[in-house]
């Protein structure tokens, strides 16, 4: 019996090589013309460098197929040359023969299971990546074959011509040559800056120019060095013999999305569910408003008691009192008669400012407390006073005064303590206003969500990969019911049940996301699949006699 198992498993694992070489090749072939489609511009050459981060991709998701389409080829064969019937006249259990296609099956789900989960993420974000920073030859091609190129209806770059720069020439003058970096030179380059409304901020004309494309970080940063130019801006027109613009920053956004991740990042992010593509910045901003709410809050505390006292973070001391203080927009305390006393680490004063009205804004700092920031300003006829203390003489202002502090250390602490945890952990209490309670349920809602579509996630490449387990013996079933004399309508036959239970599952993916219809995801995808599999048992009992 073992040798009867390993003649089959040897011709099947032919078949199936033979198969997945030619579907990998072709859908190698298909999705990098698909690519130099899409990311128009680059060139082929720079597609055949991509196929080795494609050829894995492909071969993930061609495999079920192959499988499929082996299993019902030498099956099928196995009929028509009489041997399977002979297997059944020695009096063997022919079920047993379905063992070699099972194996084949397992193989294809373990394999397809680990690549889906551990390797092809990484790959697709690697490939998407190198695509969208290849910035250079994009500008090139772009240039060369259309003159022109634009970013973000911003940015238009034109040219006569475009040539590559030898590396010795670009060392000589002490241009950096090392990896991340590339050039091309510009003839004849026309320069377009646009601000966000449309309007235009420069316009450049030149003779030449050497663009730079700085690609040593995850953005790609382009500087053009122009000679022979004339610059116009709205306010005035000069010429000049040479000149730096930029440098422009491209940002090469790689989305967070669970699709996009390997399963342990997906476990971690089940926990963290800040990490979400659109939760990451909506929380930040959430913090960032929290933080500012509570400082202008324990501003206005201390100045209710009587006086803020504030620093500069290094030598200077700065009391703050106000006649009256009142609440103005966006929540800064908003002062009447207000008074700042400026003292060194002595306590000495060294000045005091006077100003009929004033106001505190807080202004928030990436990974750090905010900056406060008081301004003194004159209203009316009455004019900000600065006295010197010393000799007793003042002088009047009628432009702002703007007074920088650092965060008081006893805040920091309880600032320090809004963190992305805090937030998405109900039994926290936060400080938070009517507004506040509102966007921290929205974002509890967005983690829920986000939730979902990790746990749907999950289960789709579950289910995709477990489907091989019951479309590899369909064809193996098929494929001896057709004798072989039909090994084309067999395998086709048997895609059919793979098709629908590949629709389920992608209909369980979309079910698992929505609220309410988790359960219903689960059934749709695993029945789908359930399905199949006895169709499989009825099939061996009803087609293929023991």
């Amino acid at each position: 019996m073992t040798t009867l198992h390993g003649y089959i498993l040897r011709d099947l694992l032919k078949a199936f090589l033979l198969t997945q070489i030619a579907l990998t090749a072709l859908f190698t072939v298909i999705t990098g013309g698909g690519l130099w489609v899409r990311y128009e511009g680059v060139s082929s050459v720079d597609a055949l460098t991509f196929m080795p981060l494609v050829v894995p991709i492909v071969l993930t998701f061609t495999m079920p197929v192959a499988a499929l389409f082996a299993t019902a080829l030498v099956y099928g064969r196995l009929a028509a040359d009489n041997e399977w019937l002979a297997c059944r006249a020695a009096g063997l259990n022919v079920h047993r023969l379905f063992l070699s296609a099972m194996l084949l099956a397992v193989f294809v789900t373990v394999f397809t299971l680990l690549a889906g989960n551990y390797f092809i993420p990484g790959l697709v974000r690697e490939l998407t990546w190198s695509l969208q920073s290849n910035v250079r030859d994009f500008a090139f091609q772009q240039l060369r074959n259309k003159g022109h190129i634009r970013q973000q209806q911003r940015f238009f770059l034109t040219a006569e011509g475009v040539y590559g720069v030898p590396r010795d020439q670009l060392e000589q003058r002490g241009f950096p040559t090392g990896p991340g970096f590339s050039y091309i030179l510009v003839e004849g380059p026309t320069f377009l800056q646009l601000s966000p409304g449309g309007d235009v901020e420069r316009f450049t004309v030149a003779q030449s120019g050497l663009c730079q494309f700085d690609a040593t970080g995850r953005d790609v940063r382009v500087t053009l060095w122009v000679s022979q130019a004339r610059d116009f801006t709205p306010a005035s027109v000069v010429n000049v013999s040479g000149q730096k613009i930029g440098t422009i920053t491209f940002p090469i956004p790689l989305p967070n999305k669970p699709a996009w991740q390997d399963l342990e990042t997906l476990r971690r992010w089940r926990v963290e569910p800040w990490h979400g593509d659109k939760i990451t910045e909506a929380t930040r901003a959430f913090i960032d408003e929290l933080t500012v709410s509570r400082v202008y809050a324990e501003c206005r505390r201390q100045l209710a008691a009587g006086a803020l006292e504030l620093s500069d973070g290094q030598s200077r001391r700065f009391r703050v009192s106000a006649g009256e203080v009142r609440v103005a927009r966006g929540d800064r305390p908003l002062l009447h008669e207000a008074r700042v006393e400026e003292r060194d680490a002595s306590g000495r004063l060294l000045r005091r400012f006077e100003a009929p009205r004033a106001h505190i804004t807080a202004h928030p700092v990436p990974n750090g407390p905010p900056l406060i920031e008081v301004e003194l300003a004159a209203q009316g006829d009455r004019r900000l006073l600065e006295i010197d203390p010393a000799s007793g003489g003042q002088v009047a202002r009628d432009r702002p005064l703007t007074i920088d502090a650092v965060t008081p250390e006893a805040l920091r602490q309880e600032l320090g303590a809004f963190t992305p945890q805090a937030v998405f952990d109900e039994r926290v209490e936060l400080p938070l206003t009517g507004e506040l309670s509102d966007k921290r349920l929205g974002l509890l809602a967005s983690g829920e969500t986000f939730r979902r579509k990790i746990d749907a996630q999950i289960q789709f490449r579950l289910g995709f990969a477990s489907s091989a387990l019951v479309t590899v013996l369909m064809g193996a079933v098929l494929g001896v019911m057709f004798r072989g004399s039909q090994a084309l309508a067999a395998f086709a036959l048997a895609c059919v049940p793979f098709g629908i239970a590949l629709i389920l599952m992608f209909m369980g993916r979309q079910l698992g996301e929505n609220r309410g219809t988790e359960l219903a995801g689960l059934i749709v995808t695993w029945g789908g699949l359930a399905g199949v599999a006895l169709t499989d048992l009825v099939l061996m009992r009803l087609g293929v006699p023991r």
